[in-house]
């Protein structure tokens, strides 16, 4: 069977979290780096195909983008190689203090303002001259499901996670931080692995948009449930029990006729 039964029975995001989860305790104890976690897990599923015989992480996660740029000062256009990725890593930090200083901008536009941050250097081995410039990533393959790493210092607060999850959105339109795209190439958040306290231990939970709702999946002997109830509330769910939302999965929206 290449594709899981479950996969086809039970819904997508239902066994995938489910065994995300799972596998998360598994490699956590290797790891407290989100990203790394995040890879891992990917790459222990590319056994997984769908029924062209492509990996389903290939299929559903990966991004193939590609970074270019023209040097300010000598104008050299040098090529990069077209890159693979499951999508963003961002600092928990620098998301709280880009919507303290503009408030007003949506988080796409947060997103946008961390990137253009990230400059590349005309290489003076290769003949540039050493000068920093702003990188154009262009994307050749965009997935279905695009993923949104955040990674946090070990003394966040409560007042500090309720800020950084309230800066996220729930739609986020991936054609602001990408060229090549259509316009409007709008995203849905769907669900968030994040991590917890549990009687002073690390506990890693699902919050999955289900049926208009927002719930908690925790994985223990069952995947257990807890209605969380809307945004708001989600909000006020990860700042009081400081549950630090960690890996964002968002998918792309239903195109409309």
């Amino acid at each position: 069977e290449q594709v899981p039964c479950a996969l086809k029975e039970e819904g997508l995001y239902s066994f995938l979290m489910s065994n995300f989860l799972a596998s998360q305790e598994d490699v956590h104890s290797m790891s407290s780096d989100a990203a790394e976690v995040l890879i891992a897990i990917f790459e222990s599923w590319h056994c997984w195909k769908n029924s062209e015989g492509e990996s389903l992480v290939t299929s559903l996660f990966t991004l193939e983008v590609y970074e270019t740029m023209t040097c300010g000062r000598c104008r050299r256009k040098p090529n990069y190689p077209e890159q693979s990725s499951y999508g963003l890593v961002m600092e928990a930090d620098a998301i709280r203090d880009v919507k303290c200083a503009f408030r007003d901008r949506k988080f796409e536009d947060i997103l946008k303002v961390i990137l253009m941050d990230d400059k590349m250097v005309c290489d003076i081995g290769t003949g540039g001259c050493g000068k920093e410039n702003f990188v154009h990533r262009i994307v050749s393959k965009c997935p279905p499901i695009f993923t949104i790493v955040l990674e946090w210092e070990t003394d966040e607060t409560e007042e500090d996670i309720a800020k950084t999850t309230k800066a996220l959105e729930r739609e986020i339109d991936l054609s602001s931080l990408y060229e090549g795209l259509e316009p409007n190439k709008n995203y849905q958040l769907v669900s968030m692995v994040c991590c917890g306290e549990e009687e002073e231990e690390e506990d890693h939970i699902c919050l999955a948009y289900e049926k208009d709702r927002w719930v908690s999946l925790r994985h223990d002997d069952a995947l257990a449930e807890e209605d969380v109830g809307d945004w708001n509330s989600v909000v006020n769910f990860c700042g009081e029990r400081k549950v630090r939302p960690e890996i964002l999965f968002y998918e792309a929206s239903p195109i409309e006729e």
